[in-house]
């Protein structure tokens, strides 16, 4: 067994010999300028399209909740327990 391979059964929490790859594609090289956002409107439009099984009222795509949150608490703020409110304001 080369030396390579004694990191891939480690306990979690052990130190481990690892690195990272990051890879970064330009659409627009691939594409054409500007046809990503359009080809990504249209297949989120196909996606929602599906017909949904009974009990289904939204098909919805990754992070679009959350979204809808995020611009929902920034309209109405957030809300706080009492205790949490409290201590925040004390300090």
């Amino acid at each position: 067994m080369s030396a390579e391979w004694r990191y891939a059964a480690l306990t979690r929490g052990d130190v481990q010999g690892y690195g990272f790859l990051f890879i970064a594609i330009d659409p627009d090289k691939l594409l054409g300028a500007g046809e990503f956002p359009a080809r990504m409107a249209e297949l989120v439009a196909r996606i929602k399209a599906t017909p949904r099984q009974s009990g289904v009222d939204e098909i919805r795509i990754p992070s679009e909740r959350a979204f809808r949150e995020r611009e929902q608490r920034r309209v109405e703020g957030i809300v706080l327990d009492r205790k949490v409110a409290d201590a925040a304001r004390a300090l």
